[in-house]
């Protein structure tokens, strides 16, 4: 099927508005989760500091060290999650536009092309979360090992 053999249809404009709605809105979200992990990961790293800073007490809990680690875990997951989507973004883009120009010259059809983006976008897609919900996940041990610390405070 060449690029002049794709009319659009009324069912192909809603899917193309429909999607371009939940492509926005999923934007969005990513964007405001890894806003909160850099947020909840770098303050509760800050706070933890400030605390073993001003009560001398807690400066030699493993609890308190380990609440530091997986803090500074949880921030630099976030970083790697950033990272690791810009750079599949830039190789999806990438093969998209080779993928194109190859349909544009007839050597592969209209749903090959189709097959080969979604096979890339699902082939990787898990790495981001993993990465993502680790980040999230150190903040909550971090989260438990800092109570730790702030409860077993000598009397």
């Amino acid at each position: 099927m060449s690029q002049s053999q794709t009319p659009l249809t009324s069912a192909q404009r809603y899917y193309d508005e429909r999607w371009s709605q939940l492509n926005g809105i999923l934007i969005a979200q990513s964007e405001g989760a890894h806003s909160y992990l850099l947020t909840v990961n770098g303050g509760a790293l800050a706070g933890m500091l400030a605390f073993v800073g001003a009560v001398a007490e807690v400066r030699h809990s493993s609890a308190a060290v380990a609440s530091i680690a997986f803090f500074a875990i949880g921030l630099v997951n976030a970083g790697f999650t950033r990272a690791y989507t810009l750079h599949l973004i830039g190789y999806l883009l990438e093969q998209w536009r080779d993928d194109y120009a190859s349909f544009l010259r007839g050597s592969i059809p209209w749903n090959e092309l189709l097959r080969r983006d979604d096979a890339r976008v699902h082939k990787y897609e898990r790495w981001g979360y993993i990465i993502g919900y680790g980040s999230f996940g150190a903040f909550l041990i971090g989260l438990i090992f800092g109570a730790s610390a702030l409860f077993n405070l000598p009397s």
